[in-house]
């Protein structure tokens, strides 16, 4: 269903939103560094925290969206 490309990115998705658990894994970094560069890695991070920030603000001053 999914590529190995896409789990690895949903699994780094999980553990970066799920931080303070166990952080992120050294198996779970060691899949992602060897299917992407170093450049992508920072980007796929980047994209996940900032949605992982607007979810949180949204919920922490609860925003709705106008239906």
């Amino acid at each position: 269903m999914f590529s190995e490309k896409e789990k690895a990115v949903l699994k780094l998705t999980e553990e970066i939103t799920k931080i303070t658990e166990a952080g992120v894994t050294d198996d779970t970094y060691d899949k992602i560094s060897k299917l992407f560069s170093k450049n992508e890695i920072a980007q796929i991070s980047i994209a996940i925290n900032h949605m992982n920030f607007l979810n949180r603000f949204a919920v922490s001053t609860k925003l709705m969206h106008p239906n």
